[in-house]
């Protein structure tokens, strides 16, 4: 599975890797129906921890990677405020609760969860999707039976226990994802650097190489160019990567 589209106030959105920038020109334009928009970063640390765009009203946080600064995980934070939907069919919405044995039937899980009994949250993990479960009334780890059979039918778990955060991801684990390269839907004929080296020599600063990114059309197809130059001293470099297809599987949400 791997989940980098979704489809957000009845929009198909490539998401993954979008830049901060556009995300935040995406949001101004809608601001009579996007609210409250927060703006959360580390001032005494700001390359530490990633930028956040936490949109109050539909319980959504947009988690962008503070050096290159494009979209690495969104948080579903308050399920209560969308609509949820995998291969056309709801998970969530006001006639139906995220509880862990509708994630069940909706995913199929094939392998137990991981239960962190600090924060009382029992963790179902898939390739680029998360769920994460309030689980209050515990008082120890959930047991595993080996004689059941496999996935979430092996754990002692309470029925109808809730969905408390989702988290939308780019590969197999939250904890190592990174954010994706940006997506070509993304480009919109601009040019974007994507690193920023100072070059140096025994005296000082020689100038800057730059690693650039742009989206050109070739043959019909959209594909991003390889170019190598060097103009008074910065070196200058394109990276080229060809055109891929949409990815077959999709999680949807709608406030």
């Amino acid at each position: 599975m791997s989940v980098e589209t979704v489809c957000w106030r009845n929009q198909v959105v490539q998401i993954a890797g979008m830049p901060l920038a556009q995300a935040v020109a995406i949001l101004q334009k809608h601001c009579r129906i996007i609210k409250n928009v927060q703006v959360l970063y580390s001032e005494q640390s700001p390359l530490s921890h990633d930028l956040i765009l936490n949109l109050t009203q539909d319980g959504i946080k947009l988690m962008f990677d503070a050096f290159n600064q494009r979209l690495k995980v969104i948080e579903v934070c308050d399920l209560t405020k969308v609509k949820l939907k995998y291969c056309g069919v709801h998970f969530n919405s006001q006639a139906i609760a995220p509880t862990i044995e509708q994630i069940d039937q909706s995913f199929g899980a094939t392998h137990p969860g991981v239960y962190n009994s600090a924060e009382q949250l029992f963790h179902l993990n898939f390739r680029g999707l998360s769920f994460s479960f309030q689980l209050d009334s515990w008082t120890e780890a959930p047991k595993y039976e080996p004689n059941f059979a496999h996935g979430l039918a092996s754990l002692q778990i309470p029925h109808g226990a809730t969905v408390k955060r989702m988290y939308i991801y780019s590969g197999n684990s939250l904890q190592d994802t990174k954010a994706p390269m940006m997506p070509l839907s993304c480009f919109l004929g601009n040019v974007y650097a994507e690193s920023v080296d100072v070059l140096r020599d025994g005296t000082g600063p020689a100038g800057l190489r730059l690693r650039l990114l742009a989206a050109v059309l070739e043959a019909g197809k959209s594909k991003i160019k390889a170019l190598a130059d060097s103009v008074s001293g910065c070196a200058c470099s394109l990276v080229h990567r060809r055109n891929f297809s949409p990815y077959p599987h999709m999680v949807q949400g709608a406030s």
